[in-house]
């Protein structure tokens, strides 16, 4: 019995260290420039929370994910109107993080309406636990 015990409690271990590797929340705390055609420059401090499961964030396609970095990426159909290009690369050793967002709006002649794109670096801590 006591076996039985002990090997119940390994795989209930392995099982939450392994869930605890795929999927968890970041916050993540730096500045966000932004630089746009319609609003100009602006330059701020920002917090930004990042919630993965099963190595998935949102809309994103994490294509690198590894002990050392994660990096997502997301990309707007091409024949679309509005088009969005966006890149979060996080280094899970030191934590730091680096994004781009970039956003433009075409008429149906192909002209650019408005476009803007926004930078993101940081730090990030994981989340243990809910605060509440």
């Amino acid at each position: 019995m006591k076996i039985f015990f002990s090997f119940i409690l390994v795989i209930l271990f392995t099982s939450c260290s392994i869930g605890d590797e795929t999927s968890f929340s970041l916050v993540c705390n730096g500045t966000e420039s932004i630089e746009s055609s319609t609003f100009g420059k602006s330059n701020e401090p920002k917090s930004k929370t990042y919630n993965f499961k099963n190595k998935k964030l949102e809309n994103y396609d994490c294509h690198t994910w590894t002990s050392e970095k994660i990096v997502c990426s997301l990309n707007s159909e091409p024949n679309s109107l509005l088009f969005q290009h966006s890149v979060i690369n996080i280094d899970r050793v030191s934590g730091l993080i680096s994004s781009g967002f970039m956003e433009s709006v075409k008429t149906d002649k192909g002209s650019i309406i408005s476009s803007s794109i926004t930078r993101f670096n940081g730090k990030c801590e994981k989340v243990d636990k809910k605060k509440f």
